[in-house]
């Protein structure tokens, strides 16, 4: 886990399926299978900084997410979030649509406050209530992640 602070994206040479599986639950950013493009390298080079860089988060059904205003704006509709709700959502866009641990959220989220097993949890029902669509999934006793 490179913590999201440097996207990683692996070259490989060959379609060797047995590496996607290594690679995805490595969390890598993203990977290419050569040849390829130097179009679509620089496509994917750019998208994996804007996801590091971005205010904005592309997720599915078109809703986007701003963490600036921690508005999600969903077909013409903004919800607005509160502070931690906003954290939990930006965490799961820039690792989608890996999953994320909850010791990693927790830490991200509440840093040095005293958590217990029900606080994550219940800022996640928060969240969901707030959303017109199904977007966190819950990955029992290990995390959350979105599709992106």
């Amino acid at each position: 886990d490179n913590g999201s602070l440097t996207p990683v994206m692996i070259l490989i040479d060959k379609a060797i399926p047995a590496l996607y599986k290594k690679i995805y639950y490595a969390k890598y950013d993203d990977f290419m299978v050569k040849p390829f493009l130097s179009e679509e390298f620089l496509f994917r080079v750019f998208r994996n900084c804007r996801i590091l860089l971005g205010s904005k988060f592309e997720l599915k059904n078109g809703a986007v997410y701003d963490k600036n205003s921690l508005t999600l704006h969903i077909n013409g509709t903004n919800i607005m979030l509160g502070k931690k709700e906003g954290l939990f959502l930006e965490i799961l866009a820039k690792n989608a649509p890996h999953i994320v641990t909850i010791q990693e959220l927790e830490w991200s989220i509440y840093k040095d406050e005293e958590v217990s097993s029900d606080r994550l949890r219940s800022l996640v029902r928060q969240l969901r209530a707030k959303l017109p669509f199904e977007l966190i999934k819950t990955v029992r006793s290990i995390g959350y992640s979105i599709d992106g």
